[in-house]
């Protein structure tokens, strides 16, 4: 009887120990490097995102440009391809980040 006694505490906290380590931490905000850029058209700029705490749990960001002619963005790598306005989202472990991203022409060469 007390073998069995033993192997359920046993069990018992094999059990406590696993749920303990898999407890989840959620995203409470993500952090940009930039959260408003200036760009010439074919200027490129990267931003950098981390999640707040540090240990949350996610399965890395997506990045998104809300106007694709303006800039595009590519795992924090926005490139600008037109003179305009663009938001970029970021998202992580259900939260989100947003960059106002302007866009400007190169200016006109001088006429020597």
């Amino acid at each position: 009887m007390r073998k069995k006694s033993f192997i359920a505490i046993i069990a018992f906290i094999a059990i406590a120990f696993i749920a303990a380590c898999t407890t989840d931490v959620a995203v409470e905000r993500i952090v940009l490097s930039d959260t408003q850029v200036t760009l010439q058209v074919g200027d490129t700029k990267v931003v950098t995102a981390v999640v707040d705490p540090e240990e949350a749990d996610h399965d890395g960001f997506t990045w998104t440009s809300a106007n694709t002619s303006v800039v595009t963005v590519v795992n924090g790598t926005i490139t600008a391809v037109g003179a305009g306005n663009a938001s970029i989202t970021v998202e992580a472990g259900g939260r989100t980040g947003f960059i106002d991203v302007t866009v400007t022409s190169p200016p006109a060469p001088d006429p020597d």
